[in-house]
């Protein structure tokens, strides 16, 4: 099924959701053509794809885009990364109400990673569910029976 056709029909979902697997490669992580860099490529084509699919409904659109695990800071002996705590998520379209970047970078000093091996988280993926969705706290934790009292964050969305 063509997801831009069916979100874009009339009484189309106005949620979707897509996962894209692949993504916990622990070794040769920098490598040009390697894993990473092979699934950042299909990640970036199957993007433009889907904007020019959606057309004009594209100015209506916002795609979330976060990881189920962070990464650490240090290489591996595989020139790698293993699993951590922080990692990155996107969110693109024309809802957004800040600019490029929300957060404060905590940097990649040793002083600043967290347990001394991980990037700094600095917002809850949840929080950042419940800001894009406009969701209550009640309907979060439909979602996330343990996500307690979250506070979404303030002026992510438009």
């Amino acid at each position: 099924m063509d997801l831009a056709l069916h979100v874009t029909q009339r009484f189309g979902p106005n949620i979707a959701a897509v996962e894209f697997n692949g993504w916990d490669t622990h070794s040769n992580q920098g490598a040009a053509d390697g894993p990473l860099d092979r699934r950042l490529a299909q990640l970036s084509q199957g993007l433009v794809a889907f904007r020019q699919a959606m057309g004009i409904h594209w100015a209506q659109t916002n795609v979330v885009m976060l990881t189920e695990f962070g990464r650490t800071v240090r290489p591996n002996g595989s020139r790698g990364s293993d699993h951590g705590t922080a990692g990155m998520g996107f969110v693109l379209g024309a809802g957004l109400g800040r600019g490029p970047i929300y957060g404060d970078w905590p940097g990649l000093a040793d002083a600043s990673l967290f347990e001394n091996r991980d990037l700094k988280p600095i917002h809850d993926t949840r929080a950042v569910l419940q800001s894009c969705f406009d969701l209550t706290t009640s309907q979060l934790r439909q979602v996330f029976p343990a996500a307690g009292s979250r506070r979404p964050l303030p002026d992510l969305m438009a």
